[in-house]
């Protein structure tokens, strides 16, 4: 890495060249419970989906336990969760602000439905 560093900021130097970079910032959910969805047969189950299966009495397996064993609006309620789907975005994007040529991409895969 500090050699392609070094070597970026060679060529910048002396090539008389630009360096242009960008972010992306993927904010992506891991699946809780890998079961098929119900609303999509096509896919896993969704965070929403999942948790709202549990809480009605269904993702019950042969051990008797509710699916997906995870708290999920515990977890979904941590301040790094709700910051990093909130406001940080917002707030990273606009820390660069000051750049005229800065930008930022941000793509929200899978779990799209949070609770």
């Amino acid at each position: 890495m500090r050699k392609l560093l070094s070597t970026l900021l060679f060529a910048s130097i002396f090539g008389n060249s630009q360096i242009h970079t960008t972010y992306l910032w993927h904010m992506h959910q891991p699946t809780y419970w890998g079961e098929t969805s119900q609303n999509n047969p096509n896919r896993y189950q969704l965070v929403k989906e999942s948790q709202d299966l549990k809480m009605s009495g269904g993702n019950i397996y042969s051990d008797g336990l509710a699916h997906p064993l995870n708290d999920l609006e515990q977890i979904f309620s941590l301040p790094d969760r709700v910051n990093a789907y909130q406001y940080q975005p917002k707030n990273a994007v606009q820390s660069i602000s000051l750049y005229p040529k800065a930008g930022a991409q941000m793509t929200y895969g899978g779990e799209s439905e949070l609770m």
